[in-house]
């Protein structure tokens, strides 16, 4: 049987290639201009063939890669292990589990991406159009006269491949969404992230109607179908989830607003998905700094979860200081006298019990661009260093059950503010680290926890 399902993953991926090959020795920029809607299954696939066709016909013929999805037939990974890392990958590979939809796969592991390392490094083939502006130049105040031909043509290849990027990430979510049908009764360990620019996935009714999509399409779109296919498909298996920029709960009460009411439940307006086996949850959000439900809401809800991780996402409820409302100076004192002298009971832990969470704050760099005679505490250095230290104060109170990590310096510096939290060759070291299960996870991939503490020296969790 295992020499069978090889056989028909070799002749899956041949056929992937086969499609590929087959490619129009014609442009066609308006080829996703088709009548095809959403509820027919087989017209949207074709559809986000040719999305995907568009964009590899496109980089053929201007010489950069675009690879397909990789697995134990065409790499050395282990049977039941599928890795894509763009948008083409990710169609090839949901072709790919349709057309053995009846071969016993056995997906155990896997890691979508819309973006591989080297599509951040080398800026997804976009030409850099600055290396053309003089030292100093005011962009806006150029005319005609001063633009190259040089610099046009690269404006203009800019503007094509941005073409056949957006409708791309458009339809990613419904592709992804595809796959996790075929995938969710065995999957095990999933991670799915994503790097592409907010504005390429949004979608403008007013807009987006003369657009590459039908409406039907587009209307689907304005639904998060990887969301979708998360809450409402069943993962009896599934042990370990990573998201990047994708969230594992549902938060629409709480979307515009981050003030509580007193006496209001603040978990209220969160619901997650049924996993009842998922004990490892890492979620990375990178857009902006979103507030998660409480710790305590999550191992309530998710009944086997042993290890929880925030990176980039604001502090869960119990890591928020308690503030009093302030009294007048005359109480305030007399309050600080009277704790002197009868201090408050030891802190408990805030952490549930039987639960290991490690936090991974987000690093503005703002906070290093303050005039350095400015000493105020109302600065964004002060602020954030009294905020840091608080939290290595707990972590140090609490080690068995709170970690503190602070964001990994080389990586900002590789792939700036935005990409360099949780970048793709991090994300891919820590899922092909973790592909063998072990008792003891701790020691693996991103829940390794690095023995450095900046927090405990003065100014060490700045960079220079």
């Amino acid at each position: 049987m295992r020499y069978i399902s090889f056989i028909f993953i070799v002749l899956g991926i041949s056929r992937v290639g086969q499609c590929r090959s087959e490619l129009d020795e014609l442009d066609y920029p308006q080829c996703a201009r088709v009548p095809e809607t959403t509820s027919d299954p087989d017209a949207s696939a074709r559809l986000s063939r040719k999305l995907a066709d568009n964009l590899i016909h496109f980089a053929q013929k201007h010489s950069f890669p675009v690879p397909t999805f990789s697995s134990s037939a065409n790499s050395a990974l282990p049977s039941g292990v599928f890795i894509a890392t763009n948008f083409p990958a990710t169609v090839d590979l949901a072709e790919f589990l349709e057309n053995n939809a009846t071969s016993a796969l056995n997906i155990t592991h896997l890691l979508l991406s819309d973006s591989s390392a080297e599509d951040l490094i080398k800026n997804r083939g976009f030409v850099d159009v600055e290396k053309f502006q003089k030292p100093g130049e005011v962009i806006w105040r150029r005319n005609d006269d001063d633009v190259t031909d040089e610099e046009e043509d690269a404006r203009s290849f800019n503007r094509k491949l941005l073409r056949r990027y957006r409708p791309l990430a458009k339809d990613h979510l419904i592709v992804v969404n595809r796959i996790l049908k075929r995938v969710a009764p065995t999957l095990e360990v999933f991670s799915y992230l994503v790097y592409t620019p907010d504005e390429w996935r949004e979608v403008n009714e007013d807009v987006d109607y003369y657009d590459d999509y039908s409406f039907s399409l587009r209307m689907a779109h304005k639904k998060d179908d990887v969301e979708d296919g998360l809450f409402t498909l069943e993962f009896p298996r599934l042990r370990e989830l990573t998201l990047r920029n994708k969230k594992p709960w549902s938060d629409f009460s709480h979307r515009h607003s981050w003030v509580i009411e007193e006496g209001a439940d603040p978990d209220s307006g969160y619901t997650v998905p049924h996993f009842p086996s998922l004990t490892h949850l890492h979620a990375s959000y990178s857009l902006y700094p979103i507030r998660p439900p409480s710790l305590a809401f999550l191992k309530r809800s998710f009944l086997s979860l042993s290890h929880v991780r925030l990176t980039g996402t604001s502090q869960p409820l119990e890591l928020q200081e308690k503030r009093e409302p302030y009294r007048g100076w005359t109480l305030e004192m007399w309050n600080r006298v009277k704790t002197r002298w009868s201090p408050p009971p030891p802190q408990p832990n805030p952490i549930p019990s039987n639960l290991t969470f490690i936090f991974n704050p987000y690093y503005d760099a703002s906070i290093n661009d303050d005039d350095e005679d400015d000493l105020g505490c109302g600065t964004n250095r002060v602020r954030y260093g009294l905020w840091l230290e608080r939290l290595g104060k707990l972590a140090s109170k609490f080690p068995s059950s709170f970690q503190l990590i602070w964001p990994n310096k080389e990586d900002y510096q590789k792939y700036g503010e935005k990409q360099g939290l949780f970048p793709p060759d991090r994300a891919l070291r820590d899922f092909e680290e973790r592909l063998v299960h072990t008792d003891d996870d701790m020691e693996k991939g991103e829940w390794r926890v690095p023995q450095e503490r900046p927090w405990e020296s003065p100014d060490g969790w700045q960079w220079p």
